[in-house]
């Protein structure tokens, strides 16, 4: 399993993926607001991805599976 797959059962119902979304950037915004540039960037990339992942190439039907 690749380290950055996030297409997987766990994360089909849309509440979790919002939740984890929500999460990141709660976590990028506090390393910003104490001072961590560096590390705010590094979670705002993660954060990207995420919202990239779970919202534009998320594939609806179940995971590892074509929708027939």
């Amino acid at each position: 399993m690749n380290f950055f797959e996030v297409r997987t059962e766990f994360f089909r119902p849309a509440w979790r993926r919002v939740l984890m979304v929500v999460l990141v950037l709660g976590w990028a915004i506090a390393e910003l607001i104490l001072g961590n540039a560096i590390w705010a960037a590094v979670v705002g990339a993660v954060w990207l991805y995420l919202l990239w992942a779970f919202f534009v190439a998320f594939e609806k039907g179940p995971a590892g599976r074509e929708e027939e």
